[in-house]
Order: C-alpha cells, then structure tokens, then sequence
C-alpha cells in the first residue's frame, strides 16, 4: 500500500508557499519577481553568513545554471537600493551583503574571517547638528572559536 501526501510532498508545498511569499515581497518593494531573483533572495535568507556577491554566485550557478555573476551583482544593488538588504564594507573596498537590516554591528574575525551579528540597544550618536543618514559600525578581533582552538 502507497501512503500519498508524506514528508516530501509537505516540504514541497511548503517551499512553494516560501516562494511565493518572497515573490509577494518583490513585488511590493516594485522588484519584478523572476525566477533567479527569489532564488537569490532565497538563498541569503537560508544563509545568513554575509556572503559575498561571488560566494552567492557560485553557490547557486549549480542549481541554476543559466545564473551569470552579472545578474547576481544587479540583483545584489537592486535589493540593496530597495532597502531589502545591506551592503556591508566591513573588507575595505570589497562588498558583503546582510538580510538583516534591523540595527545591530558586525563583529569579523581576522583569523577566519568570520562575520558576526551582535545585536545592543542602539546607541545614542551625537550628530553636532547633522542628520545621520545610516550608521555601520564594524567590530574586529579574533572571535570566540578562534581564540579556543590552539
């Protein structure tokens, strides 16, 4: 006897429903939702590592292969310029993306380079009159794994 309906057809559908939820976000950020896209945005919600334009890029050129490192650098500044991700310059000139783009700092480690979310209330900066547009603060050191392993 078959048994319809299991684990895997529960997954599917509910990665569908994830899918589509993304889809819906796109379209209220004014983003036309193709396929590589959601997928892009898919993949930094699933790995929330700071990745690098190219990191995601050859982590999803497997899955799809039709993905060119062009369209994963427009999408990257799309999302980025819709205020859906944040471009971290926690490496100098070279760009790291966050989906989290609630206040927190970034803490990297110069022995792994590692990137770390780290999370305090929002401190009071004094502006001397100006208007703070955004505020980055990056941390460095050598992270709590690092630091334990001889």
């Amino acid at each position: 006897m078959v048994q319809r309906g299991g684990k895997g057809v529960q997954m599917k559908r509910e990665n569908k429903i994830y899918l589509e939820e993304i889809k819906d976000m796109l379209i209220k950020k004014g983003i036309s939702p193709s396929f590589q896209r959601i997928k892009i945005y898919e993949y930094l919600m699933k790995n929330r590592v700071h990745p690098s334009a190219e990191r995601v890029f050859l982590d999803l050129v497997g899955e799809i292969q039709t993905l060119s490192r062009t369209t994963v650098y427009n999408t990257l500044n799309l999302l980025s310029d819709k205020g859906m991700i944040k471009k971290l310059f926690i490496d100098g000139s070279f760009v790291r993306f966050d989906i989290d783009t609630s206040n927190h700092i970034h803490f990297k480690c110069t022995k792994c380079d590692r990137i770390y979310d780290i999370y305090i209330e929002s401190p009071k900066i004094m502006a001397g009159g100006h208007k703070v547009q955004s505020k980055d603060i990056y941390l460095y050191g050598i992270c709590k794994k690092c630091k334990e392993e001889k």
